[in-house]
């Protein structure tokens, strides 16, 4: 059994989106995913556009978390490409979660209730067959973070 686990290259303390595309790694990746803690997409929706069509890299996944938008409003923020996914708050402002996966990716999700966080459980296919199993999760800093992290590792 091959150990995908070499096959991950982690990009990490990229204080802007420019240090990330810059330190893509250059040899070729079977799934690019970024997560950008976007902190309003309604603010920073037209930045993230031009940050994508401008990349020199295809990526494939992307997550933003704290997007503060509710469903009734989420139609605004497709992406040109992506398929959108989301876990968003309905009840009150803050948080919430928007996955992207590129068009030429297949995605199914995973419905996980959880109560000490926000989560998107998916999994992702290449066109080469290639799949990866991908959790996006956001804590709200009012949420315990041990009562988070014994329900993370519950899941």
């Amino acid at each position: 059994m091959d150990n995908y686990l070499d096959d991950i290259s982690e990009v990490s303390n990229c204080s802007n989106v420019k240090d990330f595309l810059n330190c893509i790694p250059s040899e070729q990746c079977n799934l690019l995913c970024m997560h950008i803690n976007i902190r309003s997409i309604i603010k920073n929706f037209s930045a993230l556009e031009q940050m994508l069509k401008t990349s020199k890299k295809c990526i494939d996944v992307v997550i933003l978390t704290e997007s503060n938008i509710s469903e009734n409003n989420s139609f605004l923020y497709q992406l040109c490409g992506y398929q959108m996914y989301t876990e968003l708050r309905n009840s009150r402002k803050g948080g919430g979660i928007i996955l992207y996966v590129n068009n030429k990716h297949k995605c199914s999700i995973t419905n996980v209730k959880t109560k000490f966080f926000e989560s998107i459980f998916c999994t992702i296919t290449t066109q080469s067959n290639y799949f990866a199993n991908l959790c996006a999760v956001y804590r709200p800093p009012s949420y315990n973070k041990i009562s988070f992290i014994e329900e993370l590792c519950g899941v």
